[in-house]
This record gives structure tokens, sequence and C-alpha cells, in this order.
């Protein structure tokens, strides 16, 4: 019983961080119009991070999540200023 509690338990979290991705995907989608498929690499560098902190360097989860989660967050702010950004309004004054 025990075993089942912890696979849907692990089915549910999963399931949620599904979901964002995809909500990111429709939110971004509805805005600008433009498909931006970035949302998965990014959940896939957060994992990483947070790996890396958590069992490569060993900090405690406590503080490897938030640090993942803060180091992802710079990490795309800087990437969608000088690249999706610029992009896009290049794309939409293309458009007109």
């Amino acid at each position: 019983m025990l075993e089942f509690v912890q696979i849907a338990i692990g089915g549910l979290v999963v399931g949620t961080i599904y979901a964002a991705i995809a909500l990111g995907f429709s939110l971004i989608f509805r805005v600008t119009g433009a498909i931006n498929l970035s949302q998965g690499g990014f959940a896939l560098i957060a994992a990483m991070i947070g790996y890396t902190f958590a069992v490569e360097w060993g900090w405690p989860l406590m503080v490897a999540i938030p640090a993942a989660v803060a180091t992802t967050v710079v990490t795309g702010v800087v990437l969608s200023r000088f690249t999706f950004v610029r992009a896009l309004a290049r794309f939409l004054s293309e458009a007109k």
C-alpha cells in the first residue's frame, strides 16, 4: 500500500510539472502569437542545475531547489532579453 501511495504522489508531481510547462506554452502562444518551445529546455536546465547543487555539491534540498529555480530564472531572463525579445520584435515588424 505504501508503494502505491508513493507512486501516486510521484505521478501527481510529474503531472503537475508537465501541466505547468503546457500552461507556459499556451500562455506564450496566446500573448505573442509565436511558438516558443524553450519551456521544456528550461525545465531540463533547472533539473540539471538542481541535481548539481544537491548531489554534486552536497547542498540540502531546501537550499538547492530555490537556488536552481533562481539560477534558471536569471538565465531565462538574460537569454530572452538578448534573443527572444529581439527576434519577436523583428518578426512583428516584418509581419505588418
